[in-house]
């Protein structure tokens, strides 16, 4: 019995003849005797003589054909259909490259132009500014609220906001209207409205969007954007607790020059090295410095004195140091992408940005402008519809703010924001000094002086806002 064990493999055997199992444990010993060797015997001879009389699967084939396979259930799933292949476009006409052509011309004319004259380059086109007056810029479209932007509250030193508390919770637009009856203002997104507020200062700027050559254009740019958001999203390294901030529920990614929270001297925010490669991919796409340079220009156009104040300030900055521009045809040093999925603000206040200064907001993503996604203006005691696409400027650091919540759960809702703090402003008008050096080097006529200048710095500030009078001129 040993020997045939040996030889069908299950046991092995030293080269004394030591029979030993390859297996370790104990053996088990059947409770019943039973006889392996006559049971294998008798199973062999019964399957020989079975042999002889069966049909065999190997023998001839039968005289019929076999029947065909049963019909399959009408409840199993249709086999997969494969998708069709890409359409073959036409190649473009000659109209078409021609077109493509001048648009790079134009573009690649308009970067030397911002890299040789500076923000000094809008100066040079008072025709488009005069049509685009005479189109938009009347008295008629403007929104009139009763607030007085002088109550509004900012630091001592008016280079920076007051931060005020608000609840952390973001609102339906069902939810916001039976809680606070705040105005819902229709808006397409389209037509540029400034809202004034009693002493007729463009307060917030309904801009619109970018003048295409026609709808689709900027419809297509916008697609692009949503993808490079959620591929921005998916990629980056974002610090622990980054999607639930004091702003929102939502994934921020923030780069450019800035100056306080914990800055010693303005530089670049710091970023993960992943980060700055995404940044680099973000800034350079098409669509974002469509966005980008438009919300400059806007500021521009709107807003002239203001703009100057910038270009003055900032200007000094850029010289003194090696900072690069995030966008070479933007005025903003700073800028963030809200990277969603669903970009839902909290009403705040982003305190530490220019008091006087404006921030842009460009919406983004798939949502139902007229049910969700419309702009709070909390101390203005409206709700502006907000489609995709279209950009928003208004004094972040001063008016609350934030954003209706989407409606469903496969809406997505994006926004890309442009602003400057109030640090880099102080940094130029101290003499790129830190304030204990700077007030340290004063006289006491000097101190004095500059004291009268921090107390009037808010309303001087204001006074660099445009009334619908002031652009009326141009019109």
């Amino acid at each position: 019995m040993t020997d045939n064990l040996v030889d069908f493999g299950y046991f092995r055997q030293t080269r004394s003849k030591r029979v030993f199992s390859p297996w370790s444990g104990n053996p088990v010993a059947a409770a019943i005797p039973f006889d392996a060797e006559n049971a294998l015997s008798k199973a062999v001879d019964s399957f020989l003589s079975s042999s002889l009389t069966d049909e065999s699967p190997l023998s001839s084939p039968p005289t019929t054909p076999p029947s065909s396979p049963p019909p399959q259930s009408k409840s199993l799933d249709p086999p997969p259909i494969s998708p069709p292949p890409p359409p073959i476009l036409p190649p473009k006409s000659k109209r078409q490259r021609n077109k493509e052509y001048s648009r790079r011309k134009r573009e690649a004319k308009r970067a030397q132009s911002f890299a040789d004259n500076g923000h000094k380059f809008y100066e040079q086109r008072p025709k488009i500014q005069a049509t685009y007056f005479n189109t938009y810029a009347t008295a008629q479209s403007s929104i009139q609220v009763d607030f007085n932007a002088e109550h509004a509250t900012s630091a001592r030193t008016g280079f920076v906001g007051l931060r005020r508390n608000f609840s952390r919770k973001t609102y339906s637009l069902d939810e916001l209207l039976k809680e606070t009856g705040f105005k819902v203002v229709e808006w397409d997104g389209l037509k540029p409205t400034p809202i004034v507020d009693s002493e007729q200062r463009i307060l917030v700027l309904l801009a619109g969007q970018p003048n295409c050559e026609n709808e689709e254009d900027w419809e297509e740019m916008c697609r692009e954007a949503c993808e490079l958001m959620e591929m921005a999203r998916a990629s980056a390294r974002f610090p622990k607790g980054s999607s639930n901030h004091r702003r929102g529920n939502y994934y921020p990614l923030t780069f450019g020059i800035s100056h306080g929270g914990g800055q010693r001297n303005p530089g670049p925010l710091e970023q993960e090295p992943v980060n700055a490669e995404i940044f680099e991919r973000l800034n350079s796409s098409r669509p974002f410095r469509r966005m980008a340079n438009f919300a400059s220009a806007v500021l521009k156009t709107w807003q002239p004195s203001l703009y100057d104040y910038y270009v003055d300030r900032l200007g000094r900055l850029y010289a003194r140091s090696d900072f690069k521009r995030m966008f070479t045809g933007s005025i903003f040093p700073a800028a963030t992408y809200n990277t969603g999925p669903q970009t839902a603000t909290y009403v705040h206040t982003d305190a530490a940005n220019l008091p006087f200064g404006m921030c842009s907001v460009t919406a983004l993503g798939t949502y139902n402008p007229k049910r969700s996604g419309h702009l709070i203006l909390w101390d203005l005691g409206l709700v502006v519809e907000f489609p995709p696409g279209a950009t928003i400027l208004l004094p972040s650091a001063v008016i609350a703010h934030g954003n209706v919540r989407v409606q469903k759960k496969g809406e997505r809702r994006y926004s890309f924001t442009q602003w400057a703090a109030g640090g880099l402003f102080r940094w130029a008008e101290h003499e790129f000094k830190k304030d204990a050096d700077f007030f340290a080097g004063l006289t006491p006529e000097e101190y004095e002086e500059e004291r009268t200048k921090s107390e009037q710095r808010w309303k001087q500030g204001l006074d660099l806002f445009s009334t619908v009078k002031d652009i009326e001129p141009t019109m």
